[in-house]
This record gives structure tokens, C-alpha cells and sequence, in this order.
């Protein structure tokens, strides 16, 4: 979503995924349900649009589950099932839409002759780019 560094993870989160937080300029994000292998360690710096892990391999639908926090506290984000409700999630905890709707260099799916391959720029980060069929 944004540049950043990552500071905990991958670490277990939910049936057999993983999570990853990552500290950006505006939040703390945490990458949940991926899989236990990610592209990136404790310490690496990431770049927008940036692969930094694949949706985990869980019972029923797989999913990549994000979570916002402002980072004005301290301490673990989550609590023990049922001790904090609603979501059992630090107090900073908040609704991160607005910052979902300001990436620019993530992948979508459009219509039309597309495929989609990875790159891997100068410094080894590993990207995802869309290319027109019609170009090739």
C-alpha cells in the first residue's frame, strides 16, 4: 500500500496462515491470512506495489485480511478470543479504506487482453506488472 518497514512476521496468525506488520509514514499495517513463507523479513524496507507475501491456504475461501492501526500505542495488536471486544484488536485499531483508495501501483484485474507477470527491479524486490496482450 505504501513504503514502509516491516517489524514483526511472518509469524502464525489463523489456521495454519501467517500475518506481517508493517510500519508506513501513516499507520501500522498488518497483512494477515498469508502464507507462512513471505518475500520479506523483520527489517526489510518495501516499496509501493511491492510483493511482500501470497494469500495463505486455509479451510473454505482463501482471503488477504488487512488491518489498520495508528501506532499511538504500544504492545502486541491483538488480545486473547473474547477479552476485548468487538475484534479483540489494540484500541487504535481503525478503519483503513481511505488508504486502500489512495494506492496507485497495485495490480487489478480490467477487462480485456491482459496478463500479468512478475519483475524483480534493481535492488531484488519482486513486482507485479500488467501487460497488454496487444503489445506483445
Amino acid at each position: 500500500m505504501d513504503a514502509g518497514v516491516v517489524i514483526r512476521g511472518p509469524y502464525p496468525f489463523f489456521r495454519g496462515t501467517s500475518a506481517i506488520e508493517i510500519q508506513h509514514p501513516q499507520f501500522i499495517g498488518r497483512y494477515c491470512e498469508i502464507a507462512p513463507v513471505a518475500e520479506v523479513k523483520v527489517g526489510h524496507c518495501v516499496a509501493e506495489g511491492q510483493v511482500i507475501a501470497y494469500v495463505g491456504n486455509q479451510p473454505g475461501d482463501d482471503m488477504l485480511h488487512l488491518e489498520f492501526f495508528t501506532g499511538k500505542l504500544n504492545g502486541g495488536l491483538s488480545y486473547s478470543p473474547g477479552t476485548h471486544p468487538p475484534y479483540d484488536r489494540r484500541d487504535d485499531v481503525f478503519n483503513g479504506v481511505e488508504y486502500l483508495d489512495k494506492t496507485v501501483q497495485t495490480v487489478s484485474h480490467w477487462p480485456g487482453d491482459h496478463k500479468y507477470r512478475y519483475f524483480t527491479d534493481s535492488e531484488g524486490r519482486k513486482f507485479v506488472e500488467r501487460m497488454d496482450l496487444r503489445d506483445i
